[in-house]
């Protein structure tokens, strides 16, 4: 793909988002952390990993949830 003159190579890159919540003295969830997509970057790996965070952040003090993102790149070659 050519945009003014600019030569684009499309990549695309799937990964897992884990996030990790503490619950509050209130009762309130608080983010704590997430990994990056490329920290889990199929099924599989996303998979083991929320078996640790499950194992070391039991419920019901913590809640664990996954997002599979899909995300579109664009290499830019100004050259």
């Amino acid at each position: 793909m050519t945009v003014i003159g600019i030569k684009r190579k499309e990549r695309s890159m799937n990964g897992y988002e884990i996030n990790v919540a503490v619950k509050n003295k209130r009762g309130h969830w608080c983010h704590l952390f997430a990994t990056d997509p490329r920290s889990c970057p199929n099924e599989k790996a996303a998979e083991r990993l929320y078996e640790l965070f499950k194992e070391k952040f039991p419920e019901p003090n913590y809640d664990i949830s996954v997002t599979r993102l899909e995300t579109l790149g664009h290499h830019v070659d100004f050259d």
